[in-house]
């Protein structure tokens, strides 16, 4: 579907067409292009400092960096049973250094990928490559999708593969997909799962702010942030952002509010595949992909589609402290440049 009608749809699909009609045809046929030479940074309290500091966070992340934290190597895998999880991650557009440190062993029950477009692995150092494979992760090839004039080619493939992956992987009973700047323990991921088998959905939640008490009123800020303070993050899909805000604002003044228990901060997501509503987290996932088209930002999509399918009472949405101490989550700076 064109952009300009798929945005439309959007809007006649919500029920509200009139409410940013106006305006709609001449932002859908202004083609903007995706900043990729601003490597901005920007200073922020860092919750998990007891000290009060602030800490420098590169490239927007707010995970505590993994730093020398050891990455044991693997043993020789003995597969005694079908794996039943699969792990992801993908690095595309050479945004993110393929690294050689920091690659987390997959046990048997786990099967795990890292997905790569051809010219990423063509100028992936072979060493880096060869220590994933050595710690049981096995390369994927994908086909970098075409850019819209609202989002590039690289980023709308992370949103296909984050949220449209392949069929082959609804094979497994989870599905867990996480940015390539981020790790976690895979030993200690069965029994984290294992423990949640009655949620269809695993998020986490936005941890810049204290969100309780009002999730939209985060939405909302950071929309307005990003769009004031940060422009670089929004730059090619500014316009339909703005729309997108707007729209949202008057859902939420609507007879039947839209008001999202959680905001959420989509680099690491877990799908229960085997749950009764499995179903209906794809549908919701495959409405974001089809919107990723025309809005850079998926988080700001995630809370209205999440809501819509009536899914944001059904998931359960962790603290970051809760999966920095049950999975060890944390990050490694390898980001060339912003997407």
């Amino acid at each position: 579907m064109a952009p300009r009608w798929r945005f439309i749809f959007a809007l006649v699909f919500l029920g509200v067409g009139g409410v940013c009609g106006e305006g709609v045809g001449p932002l859908m046929r202004r083609a903007g292009t995706v900043d990729r030479s601003n490597r901005s940074t920007h200073v922020t309290l860092d919750p998990s400092r007891k000290d009060g500091r602030s800490a420098f966070i590169q490239m927007g992340s707010g995970v505590d960096r993994c730093g020398a934290r050891a990455n044991h190597r693997c043993a020789k895998r003995h597969i005694k049973q079908k794996a039943h999880i699969a792990v992801y991650t993908y690095n595309l557009g050479g945004y993110e250094e393929p690294r050689g440190f920091q690659v987390p062993c997959v046990p048997d029950t786990v099967d795990a990928f890292l997905f790569l477009d051809a010219r990423t692995k063509r100028k992936a150092p072979k060493a880096a490559l060869a220590y994933w494979k050595r710690q049981g992760w096995k390369l994927k090839i994908v086909p970098l999708e075409d850019a819209t004039p609202y989002v590039s080619g690289e980023r709308l493939t992370s949103k296909y593969l984050k949220f449209t992956p392949p069929e082959w992987m609804e094979r497994y009973d989870w599905l867990v997909g996480y940015d390539h700047d981020m790790t976690i323990n895979l030993q200690k991921l069965p029994r984290f799962l294992e423990d949640r088998d009655d949620r269809p959905l695993l998020m986490l939640k936005w941890y810049w702010r204290d969100c309780e008490d009002d999730a939209f009123k985060c939405m909302m800020w950071e929309m307005n942030d990003m769009l004031t303070k940060r422009p670089e993050y929004v730059k090619s899909s500014r316009r339909n952002i703005q729309h997108w805000k707007e729209l949202m604002r008057s859902l939420h003044e609507a007879r039947e509010a839209f008001m999202p228990p959680h905001y959420y901060e989509s680099c690491i997501i877990a799908r229960n595949l085997k749950h009764e509503k499995a179903e209906t987290v794809r549908n919701a996932f495959e409405k974001i992909y089809n919107m990723s088209h025309d809005i850079q930002r998926d988080q700001f999509l995630l809370p209205y589609y999440l809501w819509r399918h009536d899914l944001s009472y059904e998931l359960e949405a962790l603290h970051l402290d809760e999966m920095q101490e049950q999975l060890d989550m944390c990050s490694v700076p390898t980001k060339r440049k912003r997407n």
